[in-house]
């Protein structure tokens, strides 16, 4: 009985004996997913009310059931409303999805428990399938390899299998070259009268090998798959039956009740024309048993080739590998970069090569203190623009200021003795008298001097770059000492630094655009007018220094000292190919040389 009845007769059973049990869908997991896909078997509806949420909530174990634990029954509980409530439970060694909606009632635990009950028993039944599958191709490998030459193990082969299923005669096709050929027909008899049973069965291995699953009538484990070519050869040769087996050698086997994938396409197919309908445990015991077959058979046949023959083969296969529907998506991917390779060798294109780049004042101004003396007052701080004589700091004056009063005082002094001089008109005390006022003179314009050297001053029109004297008010200062740098405003040079690797394609009058990150969306264009003779080290890398001056400036460019960018040169025409796997290839030549000497 098919396991599809099986179930479907263990729900009719269940009828009536569970209170409040609606309505039960039972899916395998091969079709699980597929909205559109019949299930397994239904209680009571032929049309359940609530398959939206059966689906939903088989979709969920189905995606669960690969981390759970293989001997666990997973199972999930939904409340619908209106008294409904639905249990969903995956059965892991049947591969089920069972789903039933219980009104008005909880779901008993012993609905659990019977399909838990009916798992063991198919998970039990499943090995003892499998167990005899492989102790029969254990014992039909043996044979393949023990016969005295290669067609001796195909009839060997095809004659094993045929007695146990009783088939009446067997054909094996290999696949050569995308093509399917008989390999051997079993028995002596000849097909020369049977031309159209041979060609309907070989429509059948075909179909068996697109598909690369067992064809075989009535198997309920395989929804979906098409089956023309066998109907066909039914209705034709009826009651004569036809099954079609692919041969994989590296296949681990499928289990009863859900489908699995090969591991790689199939060799060959092997199609056994039979009366009696074959059984699910012979239909698994069989596919057990071709997976430990195979290799053997495929070994023997490799054997057995002359080495012409093997030559020819492994060229065959190679070639066929190469230009063969086989991962056609890989094959079209590097046919395409071969191509594309190819055409950047040739093509030249204008390369640019990108560096970091740095916007500097054509001029810089330090400005120090001219006197010793201590931090009074500071006036500016870094970012403020200043115009030439602008007080930027002053130093403390107190001491010179009080000095001053004393000359000035004495100077009166002697201005108003030698008025008194001038006006006895007596010579020789105006001339003692003019020159102690000269005297006197000349020390208040020194003292004055030195207070005006108290303030600091910019010299010209700028940006104070450096020079935040803030939190230095009262330090002492001595002649010298710099307090403030100052930037101008109106001429800027771009400073690039070049890759060391690069050296040799920049040069003095090379042009090139800038992009600063300030200015998004401006480039501003600018041409190399000098080489630093020195390299600089940064983040690991040597660079040259090169600078720039901007070109073709407009009146309301506006910039500040520091801004950073992008700077791209032109330097030349060169191939795509070159251009854009320089990095590529200066990264492996030295790679190369550092580990292999290799240049």
């Amino acid at each position: 009985m098919k396991s599809a009845e099986l179930i479907q007769q263990l729900l009719d059973e269940q009828q009536g004996r569970w209170a409040g049990l609606f309505e039960v869908v039972v899916f395998t997991t091969a079709v699980a997913r597929a909205k559109e896909s019949e299930p397994l078997a239904l209680l009571p509806h032929s049309e359940p009310r609530f398959i939206d949420q059966h689906l939903s909530a088989v979709d969920t174990l189905f995606k669960q059931r690969e981390i759970e634990d293989a001997g666990h029954l997973s199972d999930q509980e939904v409340a619908l409303g209106q008294g409904f409530t639905l249990l969903a439970i995956y059965l892991h060694q049947s591969q089920l999805l069972v789903s039933a909606v219980w009104q008005d009632s909880e779901p008993r635990d012993g609905w659990s428990a019977m399909w838990r009950g009916f798992d063991a028993g198919v998970a039990g039944a499943s090995t003892q399938d499998l167990a005899q599958g492989r102790e029969l191709g254990q014992a039909v490998a043996g044979r393949v390899l023990q016969a005295a030459d290669y067609a001796a193990a195909c009839q060997t082969l095809l004659v094993s299998f045929n007695s146990v299923l009783r088939a009446q005669r067997s054909i094996l096709f290999l696949d050569r070259g995308g093509q399917l050929v008989v390999e051997q027909v079993s028995g002596i008899g000849q097909f020369e009268s049977k031309r159209h049973l041979l060609v309907l069965a070989a429509d059948a291995a075909q179909e068996a090998m697109d598909q690369q699953v067992a064809v075989v009538e009535g198997d309920d484990r395989d929804v979906g798959v098409i089956r023309i070519a066998q109907q066909a050869f039914n209705r034709e040769f009826s009651p004569l039956r036809i099954s079609s087996f692919p041969l994989f050698s590296d296949q681990a086997g499928t289990t009863r009740l859900e489908l699995t994938s090969p591991a790689s396409s199939p060799h060959g197919v092997l199609v056994f024309f039979h009366e009696e309908p074959l059984t699910d445990e012979n239909t698994a015991q069989l596919e057990q048993a071709l997976a430990l077959v195979a290799p053997a058979l495929l070994a023997r046949k490799k054997l057995a080739r002359s080495f012409v023959g093997g030559l020819k083969d492994d060229l065959g296969a190679l070639l066929s590998g190469v230009f063969g529907q086989a991962f056609l998506g890989a094959k079209l991917l590097v046919v395409t970069l071969l191509l594309l390779g190819s055409i950047s060798a040739v093509v030249q294109i204008d390369e640019e090569l990108s560096v970091s780049a740095e916007l500097l004042p054509q001029q810089r101004q330090q400005v120090s203190a001219l006197m010793d003396g201590y931090l009074r007052d500071a006036r500016v701080k870094e970012g403020d623009r200043v115009v030439a004589g602008q007080v930027l700091a002053e130093l403390d004056s107190s001491d010179l200021t009080l000095e001053r009063l004393q000359r000035f005082s004495r100077f009166s002094r002697l201005q108003s003795e030698y008025l008194q001089a001038v006006a006895l008109g007596s010579q020789t005390d105006m001339a003692v008298m003019r020159a102690r006022l000269n005297e006197a003179k000349a020390e208040l314009e020194l003292v004055d001097q030195q207070l005006e050297r108290m303030k600091v001053r910019s010299p010209i029109d700028a940006l104070v770059i450096s020079g935040d004297l803030s939190q230095r008010l009262g330090d002492p200062v001595r002649s010298g000492d710099e307090l403030f740098v100052l930037a101008t405003l109106d001429q800027f040079k771009v400073e690039l630094k070049v890759p060391e690797y690069r050296l040799a394609d920049v040069q003095a009058g090379d042009r090139g655009e800038l992009f600063l990150n300030a200015r998004s969306g401006a480039i501003y264009a600018f041409e190399v007018i000098a080489l630093k003779p020195q390299l600089v080290a940064e983040g690991g890398a040597s660079f040259l220094l090169a600078e720039a001056q901007l070109r073709d400036l407009g009146a309301a460019d506006q910039f500040q000292p520091g801004m950073i960018g992008v700077a791209r040169l032109d330097v030349g025409k060169a191939s795509a190919l070159a251009v854009w796997t320089r990095q590529l290839r200066h990264v492996i030549d030295r790679w190369l040389w550092r580990w292999f000497g290799l240049r």
